[in-house]
């Protein structure tokens, strides 16, 4: 299609000629641009008819007294077009008069009826497609009764799958006559056709060069299908450049061989030093990195490594990592000296900040940028970069780390056979991760900071070719252009071969916008469509920290986990048991089905031979939540967990006050027993059972024991709740 118009702006019958184009319904429709266009025009003398001035950058005509229902006369089109034109076109430039044939369109008393759709191109998200209540009145029926808009990427929704949403939105309950009562509007087939014409016309934006097409009230007409009363849009004002890919073999990033680092001296706390430290330590184990080399001006060897005077040596002797812990300008002329030199690293860690964020005055990061840059557009070696701002990394395999913190301040548990896989773009966040959960099997984790040349995706994509990987965590703080399609994508892929991604989204707020953008650089951008973009794929999204702890403890002990529709609790507490009916519970205001599983006349009969056999069937009753009671011991306990084991339960919170005299928690063989016992039954059933101890630091033991046999392990039950929150089709 031609444009009109050469700017920005798009006019409606450009938008109509569109939708025509691709199988959309729209109006009859003529143009007049020159007074004589007036005799052509197709409509019948008294025929019902909108006239509509069109002008540039013009997005509300009835404000600007450019909008006109009347009977069809020529003479009086004719006097509208001249009137609008003069009126408008000092302020808008003219474009025409469009006339359209009024449009008799489907109601429900009471209830809205007009819809809102826009095709919109997002820098990170790519082409979006919008769906929600339209007309003037659709802020004050959308804060009536919920739903907010629908967003799809046309890349991971379907038309269909776009309708079954539609069908549980309130437009899409009016339309299809599914309240109370209702009648019946549209018609579903033709609802399908529209949705399909709008994915043709998305999956072609970039082609026309379109940024925008919006058209709203899109009503229902006298035949059952969608139709758009208004449009308009605009025009790209540049074509998107697609960034620079870099390309990396996923051996070099999960297992490598041979590794340089340069910016190693004799200061004590010196970053590069600790690293080497590391790698020294990693070079001791039997699968860790064995060709490692130092870069280090006037020295033949340091801690025992031979020494080279410059990167030259990697283009004769190359290696696959090449870890750079020097200021950020000798940073930015190291990386521009080895692609001068034609090789030398596959990937190069980038340990200085100061190259692209806050505190970046000199414009190093633009500089490193159009290096990469220009040099894949020529076709010409480049290594892909890590970072810059990053803290390090650790392969359990390899027993590797090469984060600059101390074996003192952070000793590592390697999980050689873990199945978590963890990318952050915090260092900090990482680090306090691996602090505080010991136990979490993370097989590779990897601090990434700016994100300048690989991105949170490429992670994720070698991570995904490790099959023995269930669980990919990810903290982020922003994304750059196009990669949140190219993340969801990624993550699409992954979570149909059966593995979880968990997502943290930092920089939500604007306050929190700004602070990911001066420490990592981050582009922060609309996170609420974001987050919907990213949950198509099937990507969970935590809304804090503690929640995403959580879930990835649940997720490691339980990898085949999708989500607990029926949840089964026990507790010697009684509080536990209130707050599981609380959190668990039905809420007619929220929509919240009940799960809290319902126990059978089976079940019944087992728990009162349970409660027999251990002395409380005077004291306890079989219910769920299950109250045993302090007087309950370990015995009573496992047994009670097996009959929940045996039950339709997805999931069984196991919550063990430790307070009572009735548990030993001074022989550490004993507490071993229970613990391990716990764990095989739920190992025996297949069924994902979490343990809450919500007990002081005086029991910080007994929480390890539980730990150590692979159980998830919470200080609360509300934290073992917060794991539960987490589901996927």
């Amino acid at each position: 299609m031609n444009h009109v118009s050469k700017a920005p702006f798009v006019h409606e019958s450009y938008v109509y000629r569109l939708l025509l184009e691709h199988g959309i319904k729209a109006p009859k429709f003529a143009s007049v641009v020159n007074e004589g266009d007036v005799d052509k025009l197709p409509f019948r003398e008294g025929e019902p008819v909108v006239i509509k001035g069109l002008a540039d950058n013009l997005w509300h005509k009835s404000d600007e007294g450019a909008l006109h229902f009347i009977s069809y006369d020529k003479n009086k089109v004719l006097e509208l077009h001249k009137s609008m034109k003069g009126r408008l076109d000092s302020r808008f430039p003219w474009i025409e008069t469009m006339v359209c044939s009024r449009v008799n369109f489907k109601t429900a008393s009471g209830l809205p009826t007009e819809g809102f759709v826009s095709i919109k191109h997002d820098d990170a998200c790519g082409v979006i497609i919008s769906f929600g209540l339209g007309g003037i009145h659709a802020e004050a029926w959308a804060q009536e009764l919920g739903g907010g808009v629908m967003m799809w990427s046309p890349e991971l929704t379907s038309p269909k799958e776009a309708f079954t949403e539609i069908r549980n939105h309130w437009l899409g309950r009016v339309w299809m006559g599914e309240l109370r009562q209702g009648k019946r509007l549209v018609d579903n087939d033709k609802l399908l056709e529209f949705l399909t014409g709008l994915w043709a016309i998305a999956h072609k934006m970039n082609e026309l060069k379109l940024e925008l097409l919006e058209m709203n009230p899109v009503v229902v007409d006298e035949d059952g299908a969608p139709i758009a009363l208004d449009g308009v849009g605009a025009f790209m004002r540049e074509t998107p450049k697609a960034p620079s890919m870099a390309q990396v073999e996923a051996s070099a990033l999960l297992n490598p061989k041979s590794v340089a680092i340069a910016g190693v001296s004799e200061k004590v706390g010196n970053f590069g030093r600790r690293i080497l430290e590391n790698l020294i330590a990693s070079s001791k184990s039997n699968d860790g990195v064995k060709d490692l080399k130092v870069i280090k001006p006037g020295a033949e060897e340091f801690l025992g490594v031979r020494c080279y005077p410059d990167i030259k040596v990697l283009k004769e002797s190359p290696v696959e990592v090449l870890i750079l812990a020097l200021p950020a300008a000798l940073t930015v002329k190291t990386v521009t000296e080895l692609c001068e030199q034609g090789g030398g690293a596959e990937i190069v860690y980038l340990v200085a900040g100061g190259i692209g964020d806050g505190g970046d005055k000199t414009g190093l990061g633009k500089a490193m940028h159009e290096l990469l840059d220009s040099r894949r557009a020529k076709g010409l070696w480049t290594p892909a970069l890590i970072g810059p701002n990053s803290l390090g990394i650790v392969l359990s395999p390899k027993k590797l780390s090469t984060l600059f913190i101390s074996q003192e301040k952070l000793p590592i548990h390697y999980s050689e056979k873990g199945n978590v896989g963890f990318v952050s773009q915090s260092g900090a966040f990482f680090i306090t991760r691996l602090s505080r959960e010991v136990n979490l099997p993370i097989k590779y984790g990897f601090c990434i900071g700016n994100q300048m040349d690989l991105k949170i995706s490429d992670f994720l994509n070698m991570m995904g070719t490790d099959s023995d990987l269930n669980v990919l965590a990810c903290y982020v703080e922003g994304f750059s252009n196009g990669e949140v399609l190219r993340f969801a994508k990624t993550a699409k892929k992954l979570i149909a071969q059966g593995k979880h991604v968990v997502l943290y989204r930092g920089g939500r707020s604007e306050e929190g916008m700004k602070a990911a953008a001066g420490h990592t650089g981050a582009m922060a951008g609309n996170y609420e469509l974001q987050k919907k973009v990213i949950a198509k794929s099937g990507v969970f999204t935590t809304e804090n920290f503690a929640e995403f702890s959580s879930i990835l403890a649940m997720l490691s002990a339980y990898p085949h986990f999708h989500k607990a529709s029926k949840v089964a609790v026990i507790s010697n507490a009684g509080f536990e048991t209130v707050s599981s009916a609380d959190n668990l519970g039905s809420m007619r205001k929220e929509k919240r089905p009940n799960r809290m599983m319902a126990l059978t006349d089976d079940m019944k009969t087992k728990f009162s031979e349970v409660f027999k056999a251990n002395g409380l069937a005077e004291l306890v009753g079989a219910a769920n939540p299950l109250d045993l009671t302090p007087m309950a011991d370990e015995k009573a306990y496992l047994e009670s967990l097996e009959v929940f084991t045996n039950s339709e339960a997805d999931a069984i919170v196991f919550c063990a006050v430790p307070l009572t005299d009735r548990f030993n928690t001074k022989e550490k063989a004993a507490m071993q027993s229970f613990a391990k016992r716990v764990r095989e039954i739920a190992l025996e059933t297949g069924k994902s059972v979490l343990v809450a101890v919500d007990s002081g630091h005086l029991y910080d033991e007994y929480r390890r024991i539980f730990k150590e046999t692979g159980l998830p392990v919470y200080m609360s039950i509300e934290e073992a709740f917060a794991a539960l929150k987490y589901e996927r089709n």
